[in-house]
């Protein structure tokens, strides 16, 4: 009787210390991955940028001077703006963020979101990517069609940030053109024009899921030029269009074109 006690106990710590091992040797649960896109770009005022696109969510960085990331996720799509030298965030919703853009009106205005409508673009092969062109006297524009597992609110959001047409997709090149004619010199014309948006470099890359949070542990802020614009330069006491000019000073965007007629 007591041998088979002792068995039966010996039994029993043997299943636990089984079971144990296996609860140890569990893998741990990894952050999803997914394809993405991503695009340096040089925008007319946010200057230098990297956009990452995908189905797990949107992010807008800037390049080492501006110090700011934007990131969204779905469902709901909130905007989280941070900066990690001043360890700050503002948060919004989809629908103000939406409305208001990344940058005041009043310093960058939204352009239209749809131009050349019933025109029908042709397809055009930019660095290994069926793009769609659109080209007319006034403008050019070139953009990727949006990929279908991406959900629309993700264009949306990329229009409110850049405030320029996006054609329903991911926009590369946005142009304008203008021709001034001199009625005092008989066929005298100058043509000029502004590039808003060009993409340096399209690339296809796995992305974590963790790229789209915010980070923790970060101070809230109430106003979004408080996290767009970094400390240093809030309190050097200029006001916030000086300080917005001064963090985005387009850089060899603007090409003036002149020509003249015969």
């Amino acid at each position: 009787m007591n041998y088979s006690k002792s068995h039966l106990l010996l039994l029993l710590t043997l299943f636990f210390a089984c079971a144990a091992q296996e609860c140890a040797a569990e893998p741990v649960a990894k952050s999803a991955t997914v394809q993405a896109l991503c695009f340096d770009q040089e925008h007319y005022y946010l200057g230098a940028t990297r956009l990452t696109v995908s189905e797990l969510g949107l992010r807008l960085d800037g390049d080492k001077k501006q110090n700011f990331v934007v990131v969204a996720r779905p469902p709901q799509w909130k905007v989280t703006v941070y900066r990690t030298d001043d360890k700050t965030y503002c948060l919004q919703n989809f629908k103000t963020f939406r409305e208001a853009g990344l940058v005041t009106g009043l310093l960058m205005d939204f352009k239209e979101h749809f131009i050349m409508k019933g025109s029908v673009p042709r397809i055009v092969d930019i660095q290994g990517f069926k793009a769609q062109r659109l080209r007319s006297q006034k403008f050019e524009i070139d953009y990727l069609l949006m990929p279908e597992d991406v959900p629309r609110r993700a264009e949306l959001l990329i229009y409110a940030l850049y405030k320029l047409p996006t054609q329903g997709g991911i926009p590369l090149r946005y142009q304008t053109n203008s021709i001034r004619r001199d009625f005092i010199i008989e066929g005298s014309a100058k043509f000029s024009s502004r590039v808003y948006l060009k993409t340096n470099k399209i690339t296809r890359k796995t992305v974590s899921e963790s790229l789209f949070e915010p980070p923790a542990n970060y101070r809230r802020v109430k106003y979004m030029g408080a996290v767009v614009v970094n400390r240093e330069r809030r309190n050097r006491g200029a006001d916030l269009e000086g300080l917005m000019r001064e963090s985005y000073q387009p850089t060899g965007l603007v090409q003036p074109q002149p020509q003249s007629g015969k």
